[in-house]
């Protein structure tokens, strides 16, 4: 195998995996709240954006800092996948047919 070649091989595995990376931050996001005292879960969102997202739980965590800690709401961000995603945004490198199959 000569240099090029596996220079070439793994710039083309680089450029898939931040490929990927950054559809998965530029897409769109959902935030989950969770009330740990009621156990009532809710959503906001969708938001643009990985950063966005994290930015409104920044948000919302400081409005909560005079709450007793074991009542604070928790944040959790996701990507929003379309309809037929399912398993795709878990695991975007599963490829259609997985995906379909679920």
């Amino acid at each position: 195998m000569s240099d090029g070649f596996s220079q070439s091989w793994v710039e083309r595995v680089h450029d898939v995996i931040v490929r990927d990376d950054l559809s998965a931050v530029d897409g769109a996001w959902i935030v989950i709240c969770t009330d740990p005292v009621t156990g009532f879960t809710s959503y906001s969102g969708p938001y643009a954006g990985g950063p966005a997202a994290l930015a409104a739980i920044d948000w919302e965590l400081g409005h909560q800092e005079a709450w007793p800690v074991e009542e604070r709401l928790r944040f959790t961000p996701a990507r929003l996948g379309g309809p037929q995603a399912l398993g795709q945004v878990a695991d975007p490198g599963s490829g259609g047919a997985a995906g379909a199959a679920r």
